[in-house]
């Protein structure tokens, strides 16, 4: 219980992973965030449902009951470079001494692992750069680095719809989070479990992070389709029993889901 301390889910609206798995998803109005981006072409079967013709006892024809995505370069993409670039202007430093602050030192990773407040971390960076410009620009500088990768959005609005509980399990910070979320109604419309890095306080590829995520899902690991773009992460998933593949485009993310009895329509 201890790894669940600072852990929580925002409040979803999906139906509980119980109840989804227990009986057909209903059919539900999709999302305001999600009904911008027009039909696609990617609807899909419902949880639970094999697809014909594969053998259950694979690993890849099992359908997954919950499904974690990560979120930067997988949901998000974002602009390390970039940060240090508007921060340094904000601050009145290099990009390359902002850098060296964040990273070299641990800061950045410290606050990722909620081993700090964001109020914390704002102390620490004035401290260490010996600057002190306003906290809110600060952090808006650092956060406005993320933009949606649109060539997931299609998946996660399909498995959405089709009833299949999502979760985003992330290394990420309270102001990168808070930024994403407030930013993308996508996030916290069609995913209703957040395992968070700065929430729970151990980072992928940690086992720690993996089994509260496990956890806040209310499923075993083993029932858990994971997707991350670092190899790392996806080998950390699979050793506690997820079944994980890395990310490296939307189409082999679908084959990937088909390969496990996700059926996607292809037709353009």
């Amino acid at each position: 219980m201890a790894l669940l301390q600072g852990a929580h889910v925002i409040p979803r609206r999906l139906p509980s992973c119980r109840a989804l798995v227990a009986a057909p998803p209903a059919p539900r109005r999709p999302p305001s965030a999600l009904a911008q981006m027009g039909p696609t072409a990617y609807p899909i079967s419902s949880p639970g449902v094999p697809r014909p013709g594969l053998r259950s006892q694979t690993r890849e024809s099992m359908t997954p009951t919950f499904i974690y995505f990560d979120l930067g370069r997988v949901l998000v993409e974002f602009d390390v470079g970039l940060m240090c670039q508007q921060v340094g202007r904000v601050a009145g430093l290099e990009p390359a001494q902002v850098a060296a602050v964040l990273y070299d030192d641990g800061l950045q990773q410290r606050y990722e692992l909620g081993r700090m407040s964001t109020a914390e971390f704002y102390e620490a960076f004035c401290q260490r750069t010996g600057t002190r410009p306003p906290m809110d620009a600060l952090l808006r500088a650092a956060s406005d680095i993320f933009h949606l990768n649109r060539d997931t959005v299609p998946i996660v609005e399909n498995l959405y719809r089709a009833g299949y509980p999502l979760g985003i399990l992330s290394n990420t910070c309270c102001c990168h989070w808070e930024h994403c979320a407030q930013r993308f109604p996508l996030l916290t419309e069609a995913f209703g479990v957040f395992a968070l890095s700065y929430r729970v306080g151990a980072a992928k590829p940690d086992p720690a992070l993996y089994l509260a995520a496990a956890r806040l899902a209310g499923v075993e690991p083993n029932q858990i389709f994971f997707t991350d773009d670092i190899p790392a992460n996806v080998e950390g998933a699979r050793a506690v029993g997820f079944d994980a593949v890395r990310f490296t485009t939307a189409e082999a993310l679908v084959s990937d889901l088909e390969a496990r009895g996700v059926r996607l329509d292809r037709r353009s």
